[in-house]
């Protein structure tokens, strides 16, 4: 699963700090979280049309506090709702269903392996003590 991060970068002073932060409490197994502040030597237009591009290959987006007033993020956020991904808010209840749907997929992912392997998940004690 990949989640891209949007939220309001120009005028503001603390943005590759706030996005590092929610980049970093974001990761996990099965999460790739693409984070746009990366290269900050891009102009403007270039930076959106990259964003943009980065988001394409996503299948979340994630809306920073504060996305609302930014025209970049609000551009993010209607690309991304009129090619159906998946939103998510911060701060909103529906962190909680972000989650556990994250997690379904991870065990999803090992149920589907354990499935091609020939074997059962999640393993028991015993079975790991055979191996």
């Amino acid at each position: 699963m990949r989640i891209y991060l949007a939220g309001p970068i120009t005028g503001t002073d603390d943005y590759v700090e706030r996005f590092k932060e929610v980049e970093e409490s974001l990761t996990s197994p099965g999460i790739e979280v693409v984070n746009p502040v990366t290269d900050l030597i891009l102009d403007y237009e270039e930076y959106i049309i990259r964003g943009l591009k980065m988001l394409a290959e996503c299948d979340w987006i994630f809306m920073l506090d504060g996305w609302e007033n930014s025209n970049g993020a609000k551009l993010e956020y209607q690309y991304a709702k009129t090619v159906g991904k998946k939103i998510v808010f911060q701060g909103d209840d529906n962190m909680n269903f972000f989650i556990e749907k994250s997690l379904a997929g991870i065990t999803g992912f090992f149920q589907n392996l354990a499935n091609a392997v020939g074997r059962s998940f999640p393993l028991d004690s015993q079975e790991l003590d055979d191996e």
